[in-house]
């Protein structure tokens, strides 16, 4: 399993109807100040925003699935807790043949 969220070769060319794709996306700080400014490492102004989706694992097995996504919700939900709402990541589980369609 790639815990970058970033796909590797092998990840992306391997789909099947019997599995399906865990992604994930992260929550980003941003710097929405339209000067950009930074004063020792802190922003003027900033907010959280959703990355873009990323595959993370490409071949979770149907029957392994809500198990799967389930793991994943609480182990995230532990790290918010531990080190705050920087660490949020939401994840969803979609069929490999709508990833193919998707431009």
């Amino acid at each position: 399993m790639n815990s970058s969220c970033v796909p590797n070769e092998s990840e992306r060319s391997v789909t099947s109807s019997t599995h399906l794709v865990l992604r994930c996306r992260r929550k980003v700080l941003v710097n929405t100040d339209p000067l950009k400014r930074c004063y020792n490492g802190c922003y003027f102004s900033v907010e959280y925003q959703w990355s873009a989706w990323e595959v993370f694992d490409s071949q979770v097995p149907v029957e392994k699935a809500e198990s799967t996504l389930k793991f994943w919700r609480e182990l995230n939900d532990y790290a918010v807790l531990s080190r705050g709402e920087g660490a949020r990541i939401e994840w969803e589980l979609v069929p490999a043949t709508e990833l193919e369609t998707s431009p």
